[in-house]
């Protein structure tokens, strides 16, 4: 027999004694863990445990699991299949032999090794792990430094750097930590389920990406598609992004999801989650009117415009936009069937309707009510020659680089600034001053530049009286601009006009106005002239008087008269309807009974109950109009508002949103300013729906379908509620909608 040291490993003789084993004391087994050691007495094939040490039965020539499981403590530097470094240096101190210890260092160049605390030893946790699970592919017969490291430990710590090097250039140490490796991977299942799932959350990313790239060019009102396919605003747009991700690419090459349809459910789902927070919010509020407008688009359909009002507890008022119907007439029963469809698909009463406004509304007399005010250029000749021939010239020159670029040759000739020609649009109320000033301003210039561009003398003379007119009303037409805008407020503004233009009717006015205009046309134009009289041909020929007039003053002093006449009664027609006037009496009620206790008069009590219904509890509204006035009072004095008096509905709701109470101790008052707001006033909204209209549907992309057009139209409009959309969210909704889309992109947690 070999004489072993502390770190070595003594084989046994060729000849092994048969009682060696039966030998083994109690104390011999009791370094054996109790789980195991009545399986391993039976298959014992090694001699005792000697002094740490173990040895290796000649008979096999190889470190089986048994004797590994002898070697192991039952601590946890053993117990884990991860290798134990010490933390501490006092965990070291112990292992000292000969002044000698184990160093900390030595785990940190080594990873390999693991320390066990109660043999104070190191061992090869690779090599151990590898034959301990008996999935080392080494059949042959062990060296003795090999089974130090699995078995018996080292610590021979004066030669241990060159041991530790030794070990780990070993085919059996490098073999141990490859099978080690291996196993540790997850198997073939495993491996392509792990595969499949990030494959999934990849298309998931990128179809994230793709939604949000669509609700960008929603929003900005951006055509999806190009020319062809490639060069599609959404292809360059998700290009410019794969740059923050790398699948992107493959995604775009891939073109799964990018067809027309899969765009178009994508815009739909968009659109419905849009439209059903707006139903949604129109339904909490409970009454709501009707705003309808047509237009006829770039396609040359005819499109109604359907906008709800309604009124949220604390007076905010909102006008909001349903969508473009496509009618087929423009008579009564198709805009009431369209509008009854509309309602429908929202799922709203009807019974809540409580107003209705129809711009254009002749075709809607004598069903509905007309609250709206239209627009009056087509009602007189001279005005509407006046508009054609200005916007014939502001478009002569601004449509022609050429002759924008005479034109500012000619002011930088008398070294003047160049002033831009307003664009003149005929449906744009509150443009038409500005365009009529900006020619006024430089018609010198500009007959100057029309001379240039052609030989012909003379220019096309500007009828001034068109700029009076429109400089006065579009300050009416900018106060029906807001969706807010009172009743009182636009009465007011009615009236300022209507008065001013009764007050420059008289002779006195109209001399200054002609003598200024001359004036000023002295040098642009010709002197004005009596036009010849033309007597109609015989098959027309009439009862009727031609006129001779003495001058031209008298002559253009009657188109000035009848064309004020003209606009003057058009605004009253439109301010002097039946619910206007009704309208009237219950902002009074609202002013009266909120400055003093009220005169509660038969009169005004009918004016409420036809104008509320059965909204409206009547009884406890005069219980509450008796209080209402010193309420107001009261809160007014504490919160030092400073009002004297109220006479604005707008202070009203302000005074009941400072004080909340107030809205419980006066519900019936609170009903009726709501349902007083929700009543509307103007179809200004439904215009901005048509200028949004311009710029979706245009003439490159006029044949999209109406479906489309709603979908895009209100995701352009609704910027904020855009804003407010998860991606995730849509397609989360765009995946569940079948099994296939499910197995591609996975479930979406």
């Amino acid at each position: 027999t070999r004489k072993n040291n502390s770190s070595s490993l003594s084989l046994e003789p060729t000849t092994h004694s048969s009682t060696s084993s039966s030998q083994a004391t109690t104390n011999d087994l009791i370094l054996l863990s109790p789980t195991t050691r009545k399986n391993n007495l039976s298959s014992l094939s090694i001699t005792s445990v000697k002094n740490n040490s173990v040895f290796v039965s000649p008979i096999t020539n190889s470190v089986d699991q048994t004797m590994i499981d002898i070697s192991k403590c039952d601590l946890n530097c053993c117990s884990s299949s991860k290798a134990y470094h010490p933390l501490k240096e006092d965990e070291l101190v112990s292992a000292t032999i000969n002044k000698r210890s184990c160093q900390k260092k030595w785990f940190t160049d080594y990873p390999w090794l693991t320390f066990c605390k109660t043999k104070r030893r190191v061992f090869c946790c690779a090599c151990r792990e590898a034959f301990e699970r008996e999935i080392h592919p080494t059949k042959t017969k062990l060296f003795p430094h090999h089974v130090t490291f699995i078995v018996n430990g080292y610590c021979d710590w004066k030669n241990a750097i060159s041991r530790f090097k030794l070990h780990e250039k070993t085919k059996l140490h490098l073999d141990s930590i490859y099978v080690v490796n291996q196993q540790m991977k997850p198997n073939i299942a495993i491996q392509l389920t792990s595969a499949t799932k990030k494959q999934q959350e990849q298309r998931r990313q990128s179809l994230s990406i793709q939604i949000s790239c669509i609700i960008y060019l929603l929003r900005q009102g951006l055509a999806l598609r190009g020319h062809d396919d490639e060069n599609s605003n959404l292809i360059q747009l998700l290009k410019l992004r794969s740059a923050d991700n790398e699948y992107l690419n493959e995604w775009i090459k891939n073109k799964k999801y990018f067809s027309h349809d899969i765009v178009n459910e994508i815009c739909k789902e968009i659109y419905l989650t849009i439209i059903r927070d707006i139903v949604k919010e129109i339904s909490s509020r409970k009454w709501f009117s009707l705003i309808c407008d047509e237009t006829c688009d770039e396609s040359t359909t005819e499109q109604l415009c359907i906008t709800i009002r309604s009124v949220n507890s604390n007076y905010k008022i909102f006008e909001d936009v349903i969508g473009l119907y496509e009618i087929s007439a423009q008579n009564a029963p198709t805009i009431v069937e369209a509008i009854y469809d509309v309602i429908t698909r929202c799922g709203l009463d009807m019974i809540n309707c409580r107003g209705q406004s129809y711009d254009g509304a002749s075709n809607m007399s004598g069903i509905y009510g007309d609250l709206a005010v239209h627009d009056l250029t087509d009602q007189c000749a001279s005005i509407c020659n006046c508009m054609l021939c200005v916007k014939d010239i502001i478009d002569f020159i601004r449509r022609s680089p050429k002759r924008l670029v005479i034109l500012k040759e000619i002011f930088n000739q008398i070294s003047s600034s160049y002033t831009n020609l307003t664009a003149l649009c005929p449906h744009r109320w509150t443009m038409r001053a500005e365009s009529y000033g900006s020619l006024l301003k430089t018609y010198e210039q500009v007959q100057e530049a029309l001379y240039t561009i052609s030989k012909e003398k003379g220019g096309p003379g500007i009828k001034a009286n068109g700029n009076l007119v429109f400089t006065d009303t579009e300050k009416l037409s900018r106060a029906f601009q807001s969706s807010d805008c009172y009743l009182q407020d636009v009465f007011c503004a009615a009236e300022a006009i209507i008065y001013r233009f009764r007050r420059i009717q008289d002779d006195i006015n109209f001399e200054l106005f002609y003598n200024q205009v001359v004036k000023d046309s002295e040098g642009l134009t010709e002197k004005p002239i009596l036009p010849r009289l033309r007597r109609p041909p015989g098959r027309y020929e009439s009862n009727t008087i031609l006129v001779n007039h003495a001058s031209c003053e008298d002559f253009y002093q009657k188109q000035y008269v009848e064309t004020l006449e003209m606009i003057i009664n058009m605004l009253q027609t439109r301010f002097t309807q039946k619910n206007f006037k009704m309208l009237c009496e219950v902002e009074n009620f609202i002013l009266n009974i909120s400055n003093k206790p009220p005169d509660l008069s038969i009169h005004y009590i009918k004016t409420i109950i036809d104008f509320c219904y059965d909204d409206i509890d009547i009884e406890r509204l005069k219980s509450e109009a008796v209080m209402i006035s010193d309420f107001f009072k009261v809160v007014i004095n504490t919160n030092q508002m400073k009002i004297k008096r109220i006479t604005k509905i707008s202070t009203v709701c302000e005074i009941l949103n400072i004080c909340e109470i107030g809205k419980q101790m006066f519900r019936e008052f609170d009903k009726l300013i709501r349902l007083y707001l929700t009543i509307p006033v103007t179809t200004a909204t439904s215009e901005r729906a048509f200028s949004v209209l311009n710029r979706v549907k245009s003439t490159l992309r006029s044949t999209m379908t109406q479906s489309r057009l709603n979908h895009l139209l209100l995701a352009h409009i609704y910027k904020e509620k855009l804003d407010e959309i998860d991606p995730n969210q849509i397609m989360s909704t765009f995946i569940s909608s079948n099994e296939q889309r499910q197995a591609f992109f996975g479930l979406m947690l």
